[in-house]
């Protein structure tokens, strides 16, 4: 099964949270309505748009930018606590402290 990508999907997310605050597009169409209904000036109605995109826009960013912070990896440390070495270190004869490519030239050095 295909695992999602949280580094991907910008642009959904964004549609998703146009879609949670559309309460600020009811509003500006409801300034839309009144422009044509009352008169009143067309730049409210822009502004309102605006500010529903450029919020929704902010809000997205920030948090695609804390997304992002959580996905660092720590480096692969080696292990050296004598008491905990794995089995297969215990019966190969290897050190806690040897990686699995030297362990492997070791291995082949058997002799019958």
């Amino acid at each position: 099964m295909k695992q999602a990508d949280p580094s991907r999907g910008f642009l959904l997310c964004f549609l998703a949270n146009l879609v949670l605050h559309f309460w600020w597009g009811v509003a500006s169409l409801i300034l839309l309505i009144l422009h044509f209904w009352m008169d009143i000036s067309l730049l409210f109605a822009w502004a309102a748009f605006a500010f529903w995109g450029i919020q929704s826009m902010i809000l997205t960013a920030i948090a695609y930018w804390a997304n992002r912070c959580g996905q660092e990896r720590d480096p692969v440390k080696q292990n050296k606590n004598p008491y905990s070495a794995k089995t297969e270190d215990l019966l190969s004869g290897r050190k806690g402290g040897q990686d699995a490519a030297s362990a492997d030239k070791q291995d082949k050095k058997i002799e019958p």
